[in-house]
């Protein structure tokens, strides 16, 4: 649960605001890992790929890939915020692939 809680806060690091699909997966994944719940997607509406859901996961992922592209000042986001962010996204992409 600790690792989960902690790619929880590294996600919500990125978010931009609760309308984000990085908003809702972090925090959701941070409120089942502080109850001692291993984070699903299936568990939450709207973050697995059906056809009742939007893919909260697949918006964080493209979020995080986007980062500069989308950020309101991208001259602040640097390098290494950007190759953080695609760590994340990679992690985002195994989760969403074992749905």
């Amino acid at each position: 649960m600790k690792n989960q809680k902690q790619f929880a806060l590294s996600l919500l690091e990125f978010h931009g605001g609760q309308n984000s699909g990085l908003y809702a997966v972090g925090s959701c994944m941070l409120s089942d890992g502080e109850r001692g719940v291993k984070y699903n997607p299936a568990n939450h509406r709207g973050h697995a790929e059906n056809a009742e859901t939007c893919g909260a996961l697949k918006n964080a992922i493209f979020e995080l890939r986007g980062l500069k592209k989308y950020a309101n000042f991208p001259e602040c986001v640097k390098l290494s915020d950007e190759k953080r962010a695609e760590k994340l996204a990679n992690r985002l992409e195994k989760l969403l692939a074992h749905q």
